[in-house]
């Protein structure tokens, strides 16, 4: 299909976590609409560039970033630009003010947080008015956005997507699941948690980890597993030792089997400060896995408390150790919890949410 748009993505890096992944389900799909997606990575690349290039989507990564964008952008005739992060936006933006004629510009929001520094929030302000739209994957992004003045007009809602395996893929991870398990040495019967975030400021994991340890009901034979990894490992490492429970706990590093990591799992956990929509949620909720998180940003657009997960409050590890506990006991309670949640996200499949990203360029008069 001959391209009838063309979108330059201004993004951080294509290492994986979840922006990218997000970004990349989509892209890969857009060939099947007419757009042509071209990549402009500011920081680093990851693993994710050699999947765009086999895909036959170009990975450009030039330095010093604002004048090869403009550069690229002059060079070449984008429709769109989508900037993601706050220094893709401030460089997206004042790039596109070099150019003529000037493409359309969408800002991707994809985190509520409300604690930005002064800086970030003036520079916001300062620069929202050179973006066509924002763009949110949250109602909650959205209010967190007109609460620094942007107007509501300007700013769209499109939420995440994920992938709804069928019964027999779940069949499949359930199987390699328990491979895992006995790779890691954890018992057929044991009482498995899975947590899939970054380690990192914006994540809640001594929470999760206090909640876990104060567990009674769980410490015969259970274990929590956290895959991710980033600056806050060796302190959890080290809080894990001190609360007792480091023989019990798995730090697993970045994983590209999250799937099969669902399917060795009983229930799965996300604490957080602050978030937007997050997919590791979402993925969970489709493979059948009952979820507790933090009632924050998106997240109880997901989920609805005690009838297809919980919800549980930021820095409350008591609230963490009482929902793991109910779980535990009444096997009945997770089934219902996780055949609702699978019904549930199935309004946020993939295929919905690249058709809400078309709706959205055509109402903006971008694709046909």
């Amino acid at each position: 299909m001959a391209a009838s748009m063309r979108l330059l993505s201004v993004m951080p890096t294509t290492a994986i976590g979840g922006t990218e992944r997000q970004a990349f389900q989509r892209y890969m799909r857009y060939a099947d609409h007419g757009i042509e997606v071209t990549l402009f990575i500011l920081l680093r690349e990851g693993e994710l560039s050699p999947k765009y290039a086999d895909a036959g989507i170009t990975v450009l990564h030039l330095k010093p970033s604002l004048p090869r964008l403009i550069q690229t952008l002059r060079r070449s005739r984008f429709d769109l630009v989508e900037t993601f992060g706050q220094r893709g936006h401030m460089i997206g933006r004042t790039a596109i003010q070099a150019v003529r004629p000037q493409p359309a510009l969408f800002s991707i929001k994809v985190s509520v947080d409300l604690q930005w520094t002064m800086l970030n929030r003036l520079l916001e302000r300062a620069t929202e008015h050179w973006a066509t739209k924002h763009v949110s994957n949250s109602y909650a992004g959205k209010h967190a956005l007109r609460s620094i003045g942007i107007s509501a007009e300007r700013i769209a809602v499109v939420p995440n997507g994920t992938h709804i395996p069928n019964d027999a893929e779940l069949e499949v991870h359930a199987e390699r699941g328990r491979e895992l398990r006995s790779a890691l040495g954890i018992s057929a019967q044991a009482f498995v948690i899975l947590s899939v975030a970054n380690l990192r400021a914006a994540k809640d994991h001594e929470s999760l980890l206090r909640g876990f340890a104060s567990a009674q009901a769980l410490q015969a034979d259970s274990a929590l597993l956290l895959a991710g990894d980033g600056p806050k490992r060796e302190p959890l490492e080290q809080l894990a030792r001190g609360l007792g429970i480091a023989d019990r706990v798995r730090f697993l590093g970045v994983r590209s089997d999250v799937a099969d990591l669902l399917g060795a799992a009983d229930v799965f956990v996300l604490p957080t400060h602050w978030e937007g929509m997050p997919g590791a949620v979402m993925e969970a909720m489709a493979a059948a896995v009952p979820v507790i998180a933090s009632g924050v940003g998106g997240v109880p657009e997901l989920i609805q408390h005690e009838r297809s997960g919980f919800l549980v409050s930021p820095l409350a590890p008591d609230e963490i150790t009482e929902a793991l506990s109910r779980l535990y006991d009444q096997p009945d309670l997770r089934r219902s919890i996780a055949r609702q949640a699978r019904h549930d996200i199935t309004f946020f499949s993939i295929d919905r949410q690249v058709d809400r990203w078309v709706e959205l360029y055509r109402r903006s008069r971008l694709l046909k």
